[in-house]
């Protein structure tokens, strides 16, 4: 069963039991940890809990706090942080090296906590996706009698951005925050930003919810059984069609969300098939597998997996060969799922999905700074720690790190396998001898050819993972030239790295001579960039004042609001 599901179905029996409860929800994260943002965890009055937020090693701890927060009705924000060595004498002793928030609320009836998850069991009953944005941090000018949003405070928003329910933010945050939301719709992944107006500045996690993948399964022999049972564990939605309409199916696949007993030619008035559906044709029967292809092949399904050699799959395809349909176009979604693999080998098949790498420039002599910046010490790491560890989180491949000054010093700090190390011999040119050397190895360590590449620097601290993602998504829906960060104060916006140029720009990044960096290029094709609001690049670390203002403002964001 799926997680999600598990987690509303359990809260329901508990309502009924008449029994409070509170809820968990991993917020955010840095570092190690061993669940995302979106994580969540029900714990009862009576100690029973549903769902994880760890690996085991936090639980205990919110379940000892939960009971204050069921008690008072209140919500709380939980930070964990096992980086430093202390902590595994003094603190939880996980050692984990990782920051992990925990925001904890009462689930009391007609809270916020109790009306986001009644959203959830909404969105999954209905199939829909939805997103959950729920305020964390909030400063902004307060007036006499107002306090502005509380912690927890949330935004519901269904797949087509109308507000479910009453938003308890302002209005000109409810449509940042609704703008902000579409994004992550496109994005299809939980996030956590800061979304500012004139007189506010609030940290927002942005979760999306999502309905169960659909699989459907057209087979009911005995070799259907185990790909059921996988799917079940994984908390897809499974359906079996058994084209022979047995009606002993219904029992033996009690593990399948629906079992429908219907002919080969009927399918296509008895399912739903959408972009997220995944199928797998395993009838064993060749003539119920012709008529299942002419009913799949023309639908939106993103997999479908055809068990048997590829050359029967091949004389498949040319028995349903019509005008408008060419086997070609037919192989771009019909997989063959060979028999001697077997069901454990299905894989989800990829359709022409961007390939993006990520370049780290850190060749700079921090001739300001009067030492190497890159080594400079922010949040138990340093700052070309921080920028590695970013880039391979933000799952771009390869990860290339460009060094130069102080290279022999540098290169001992890289010591993942994730990223590879090159030293700019030329770094002595300027900025855009590194891009070179960047690109170079970038297309040197790819299996394939690249699609496009984000360029970032070590000295913008506050840029994360979270941010490139973003990058990345915008350009691969949208499928622009160049997509680029903007940030600053009004009237003196810039925009700059972190930036996405795809490939058609390459040459022109190859071209750049001297102290040329990428802006150039950004400048030179405003009209054909895509833009997104990044005021987190707005701090960057050139000189010692810039370090002192980075560490006052680490000591600021961490007192109480």
């Amino acid at each position: 069963m799926n997680e999600l599901q598990a987690i509303v179905n359990f809260y329901a029996q508990a309502r009924e039991r008449g029994e409070r409860a509170a809820l968990a929800t991993v917020v955010q994260t840095e570092g190690s940890a061993y669940r995302r943002p979106g994580a969540r965890m029900i714990i009862t009055e009576s100690g029973d809990t549903c769902g994880t937020i760890s690996g085991g090693c936090l639980e205990r701890d919110v379940a000892l706090r939960a009971s204050e927060v069921i008690e008072s009705g209140s919500s709380r924000l939980i930070e964990y942080d096992t980086r430093g060595s202390e902590e595994i004498v003094w603190g939880l002793g996980l050692g984990c090296n990782g920051v992990v928030r925990v925001l904890l609320e009462s689930l009391r009836e007609g809270v916020v906590g109790e009306h986001a998850v009644r959203f959830i069991e909404d969105c999954l009953l209905k199939r829909q996706s939805g997103v959950v944005a729920t305020l964390i941090a909030y400063k902004g000018k307060r007036s006499s009698g107002d306090c502005g949003p509380e912690l927890g405070a949330r935004l519901l928003l269904n797949e087509k951005l109308n507000v479910c329910g009453q938003s308890l933010f302002g209005e000109e945050l409810t449509r940042r925050i609704s703008e902000d939301a579409l994004e992550v719709l496109a994005g299809k992944r939980a996030v956590t930003r800061f979304v500012e107006t004139d007189e506010e500045r609030s940290e927002i996690f942005f979760d999306l919810i999502t309905p169960p993948r659909p699989l459907i399964i057209f087979g009911a022999e005995h070799d259907a059984l185990p790909l059921v049972r996988q799917a079940h564990t994984l908390g897809w939605h499974v359906t079996v069609v058994d084209t022979r309409a047995r009606n002993s199916s219904r029992e033996r696949f009690a593990e399948a969300d629906k079992v429908l007993l219907c002919r080969a030619e009927c399918v296509s008035a008895h399912l739903l098939l959408t972009e997220s559906t995944a199928i797998v044709v395993m009838t064993h029967n060749y003539l119920d597998d012709v008529e299942l292809l002419r009913a799949l092949l023309p639908s939106p399904v993103c997999y479908l997996g055809i068990l048997g050699p590829r050359k029967r799959t091949l004389k498949l395809l040319e028995e349903i060969r019509t005008d408008s349909f060419s086997p070609g176009q037919s192989f771009r979604r019909a997989v063959c799922s060979g028999r001697r693999k077997r069901i454990a080998h299905c894989l989800p098949f990829v359709v022409n999905e961007p390939r993006v790498g990520i370049i780290v420039l850190a060749a700079g002599a921090s001739s300001r700074m009067g030492e190497s910046k890159q080594l400079l010490p922010f949040r138990g790491e340093n700052l070309l720690h921080r920028a590695v560890r970013t880039a391979i989180e933000a799952e771009c491949y390869p990860v290339i790190v460009v060094l130069g000054a102080d290279a022999n010093i540098l290169q001992g700090e890289i010591t993942t396998i994730e990223a590879h190390a090159v030293i700019n011999q030329e770094w002595t040119e300027g900025m855009s001898s590194s891009i070179r050397c960047g690109l170079e190895a970038l297309e040197a360590k790819s299996p394939e050819k690249i699609d496009a590449a984000v360029f970032m620097l070590c000295d913008q601290p506050f840029v994360t993972d979270v941010v490139i993602r973003r990058l990345v998504d915008t350009y691969r829906a949208r499928q622009v030239l160049l997509v680029a960060s903007e940030y600053g104060t009004e009237g003196e916006k810039t925009r700059g790295v972190p930036a996405l140029f795809s490939r058609a720009l390459f040459p022109e990044l190859m071209a750049l001579r001297g102290a040329q960096g990428a802006k150039l290029i950004i400048a030179d094709h405003a009209r054909e960039a895509a833009v997104i609001a990044v005021p987190e690049a707005a701090f960057d670390v050139d000189t010692p004042d810039d370090y002192r203002a980075l560490q006052n403002k680490v000591a600021s964001d961490s007192e109480p609001a």
